[in-house]
């Protein structure tokens, strides 16, 4: 994303409504661990899911929308 990349734009989501659930779906968490730390350290919720994915785990991610829950949180 030119100007912003996907930490700082969660950042500034959670700014604008912090109830709309977010997921993140990357096949680089590894470069951006820290910053997703931080945001957590920051108590900004986030779904975190690692690339590849399948069928499967989308329709958990929709479910988790739905119903709100958390599906991948970070360890420390």
């Amino acid at each position: 994303m030119p100007g912003m990349n996907g930490v700082e734009t969660l950042r500034l989501l959670r700014e604008l409504d912090q109830k709309v659930p977010i997921n993140i779906i990357t096949a680089f968490h590894g470069e951006y661990i820290e910053s997703l730390r931080e945001l957590q350290n920051d108590h900004i919720s986030f779904n975190l899911v690692k690339k590849p994915i399948n069928l499967k785990e989308i329709v958990l991610i929709t479910k988790s929308g739905l119903e709100g829950t958390v599906i991948y949180r970070l360890e420390k």
